[in-house]
């Protein structure tokens, strides 16, 4: 927006540099920017993070505080970080698949517990079926559905609109259910 090296960006962002670039601790800078966040747009309370395996580590945790459920549902072959929760199905193996409708929970490395695999549900990106089988067979018990709008661990895979409608915009409704 303000162009390649702008000379006020760049002044701007040296000048912060001498106060540290990353912070264990919520601070100053941090409140300002949330606050203008919320300010811009509909938006009631920001949250940063270090990283993409934090923040969706601790998505997964707030839904399933906020919900009292234990399952995950994330699709098949989409990355959200290095998480116990995030950590399935990434990258299975063609015979660990199962069905489209309804994928089996896949390890993706080694260490994550068997408990943790249990608690998160493999669905079929694009597959509106296979959300709502999982849904039919874990009544009451999922807490949220993690998606990438664009899955890219795979390529660029662009949902179908009524697939991002549902998944994206009624995850919260969904997990209700």
């Amino acid at each position: 927006m303000a162009g390649h090296c702008h000379p006020a960006v760049v002044k701007a962002v040296e000048t912060k540099l001498h106060e540290g670039t990353t912070f264990g601790m919520p601070h100053e800078q941090e409140w300002e920017l949330a606050e203008e966040i919320c300010a811009r747009y509909p938006v009631e309370m920001v949250r940063f993070g270090s990283s993409g395996t934090e923040v969706t580590m601790h998505a997964c945790r707030i839904a399933r505080a906020a919900t009292g459920r234990d399952k995950i549902i994330k699709f098949e072959g989409s990355y959200h970080g290095l998480h116990d929760t995030a950590l399935v199905s990434v990258k299975p193996k063609e015979t660990e698949y199962g069905d489209e409708n309804a994928p089996n929970s896949v390890p993706g490395g080694g260490g994550v517990p068997k408990a943790a695999i249990d608690n998160v549900v493999v669905a079929s990106f694009n597959n509106l079926k296979s959300v709502e089988n999982r849904f039919k067979q874990y009544p009451g018990q999922i807490a949220a559905i993690i998606l990438e709008p664009i899955m890219m661990n795979v390529g660029l895979c662009i949902p179908q609109p009524v697939f991002s409608k549902v998944c994206g915009n009624s995850a919260t409704r969904m997990a209700r259910c």
